[in-house]
């Protein structure tokens, strides 16, 4: 189902997804479970001594990125068994299917058409936000205003903070972004004490326009920004949503009020008009370069085999050692102090969309899905949990993140990732280092939008990847949403005898 100007769709005819062949049926699962006990017990160091040319038979060059998979612990005959199972799982049907905007998120009934949003092909719809995006920057400049709060939580800030700071930490923004997520008042009264109400401009970031913690911190800064003058709501308050009569209910003028769509999951949503913070404070310039690199790494992703396909490799690298290593956690570690936030990024994007107990059908699986994701910002992580990569016993796949263009911190960053491949067994036992630890190098030339964008949509795209072969919702999160209801009922003393014990204890402890 293609979408056209309109964000709505038909559910006359929901998708319901069959159950499917399980995972572990497959041919090219039985014959990866046999090749896993061939190469377990092999070193990486010893696949770099049986293959002279590893390096480029490992290594593959996309849009805006170099990558570096050759520390893995994987051989030419598991990249093809893996490739079977891509195949065996119908991966290029459901690329498709993504790409056209049918409706990929069944228990949802929607599609999930980011891609769409940094497709330069027309759509009147992404075209006239955009421009009502680039006409706000062009209105807003010159007038004075000094700051943005960014008013939002999870998917609603997460990108847009990772992009800003990077760029922050390059060039000067035109207006100061504050991101305003949790609901720590005294931190918000603090902050607002050190700004100008009749310099700042305010946008809410909500789809529904009711996510808890998004407007107890609006209705925080209302009164702050309403007693600065008449007329400040009318001209410096605005909202991204789907919930148009609610925004317009909280006082945001009804031109102030961005569209947003059921397409666009949260965790995908950077791309969109939850960006509007990043337009006003850095041009459209920067924000047309992150989609246009965005939109490379989209089309890499549709053209290219499996093979030379990078979100695709990562993907079943990923699938490998969770599956087959048993690996509970995957590390992320950019070496690069402006992207300090995008680990937290990664983090919701995995775990969100991969964090699920049963396949699309419904069924139970006899598979592990979602690794936790975590990481930090090297060279400081050296002097943290490196240890634990270095010489612990847990199996820790890594993502590395580097640009080329800072020389210490690059030659640092591919130190830490040979150490920890070759180890040391020369050393007394305290001071040994094992090895064996495996790694992913992904190296931007240089700190950019084109090659964040290409970054950012390549971990779209490998989650989506991931997501497919495990047969399951990569874009729906009902744990998320179950909690958010039980936190309403908490609130409201809505919950009798239906709370357990201890959360009794706790909430009759906190009242009294």
């Amino acid at each position: 189902m293609l979408l056209g100007v309109t964000s709505s769709y038909s559910r006359s005819a929901p998708v319901q997804f069959q159950p499917m062949k399980s995972l572990t049926d497959h041919a090219s699962w039985q014959r990866l479970t046999a090749h896993y006990q061939t190469i377990k017990d092999r070193s990486i160091s010893d696949l770099f001594t049986d293959h002279n040319g590893r390096f480029d038979h490992f290594s593959i060059a996309a849009p805006g990125l170099f990558c570096d998979y050759a520390k893995n612990h994987i051989d030419q005959t598991t990249l093809s068994l893996l490739s079977e199972l891509a195949d065996d799982c119908d991966l290029s049907s459901a690329i498709d299917r993504l790409f056209a905007g049918d409706i990929v998120n069944a228990t949802e009934q929607r599609a999930a058409w980011h891609t769409a949003l940094r497709d330069p092909a027309p759509n009147t719809e992404i075209q006239n936000a955009q421009a009502k995006m680039q006409q706000l920057a062009t209105d807003i400049a010159g007038q004075g205003y000094t700051d943005i709060l960014h008013v939002g939580i999870g998917g609603s800030y997460l990108g847009p903070a990772v992009v800003h700071d990077a760029f922050s930490a390059i060039q000067a923004p035109q207006l100061r972004c504050h991101f305003i997520t949790d609901e720590n008042e005294q931190a918000l009264q603090q902050l607002l004490s050190r700004l100008d109400p009749t310099k700042t401009l305010m946008i809410v970031v909500s789809k529904s326009f009711s996510t808890a913690e998004t407007m107890v911190n609006a209705k925080r800064i209302l009164p702050w920004l309403q007693a600065s003058s008449s007329d400040a709501l009318e001209k410096q308050l605005f909202a991204v949503t789907m919930n148009d009569q609610a925004a317009k209910a909280f006082g945001v003028a009804k031109a102030h009020v961005f569209p947003m769509w059921d397409w666009v999951g949260g965790r995908f949503s950077l791309w969109s008009t939850v960006s509007l913070s990043l337009v006003l404070a850095f041009g459209w310039d920067l924000f047309s370069a992150l989609l246009s690199g965005a939109h490379a790494m989209d089309q890499h992703f549709r053209t290219q085999s499996w093979t030379q396909n990078l979100p695709v490799i990562l993907a079943l690298i990923a699938i490998w050692y969770r599956n087959f290593f048993k690996a509970q956690t995957q590390a992320m570690i950019p070496y690069h102090a402006a992207l300090r936030n995008l680990p937290g990024h990664l983090q919701q994007l995995h775990m969100e969309s991969l964090g699920k107990r049963v396949t699309q059908s419904g069924a139970a699986m006899d598979y592990d899905t979602g690794a936790v994701i975590w990481g930090g910002v090297g060279p400081s992580s050296q002097h943290s949990f490196h240890q634990l990569l270095l010489q612990g016993n847990t199996c820790v796949p890594i993502d590395f993140m580097v640009t080329q263009e800072d020389h210490l911190p690059y030659i640092n960053c591919l130190a830490q990732a040979a150490a920890m491949m070759q180890g040391d067994q020369s050393l007394p036992a305290h001071q040994r280092i094992s090895g064996n630890v495996p790694s992913t190098m992904l190296v931007m030339k240089t700190m950019n939008a084109n090659s964040l964008g290409a970054l950012l949509a390549m971990y779209e795209h490998k989650i989506f990847v991931q997501s497919v072969i495990w047969d399951i919702d990569a874009f729906d999160q009902w744990g998320v949403e179950s909690g958010k209801r039980l936190a309403k009922r908490l609130l409201s003393n809505d919950f009798e005898d239906s709370v357990d014990a201890s959360t009794m204890g706790l909430l009759k402890g906190v009242t009294q």
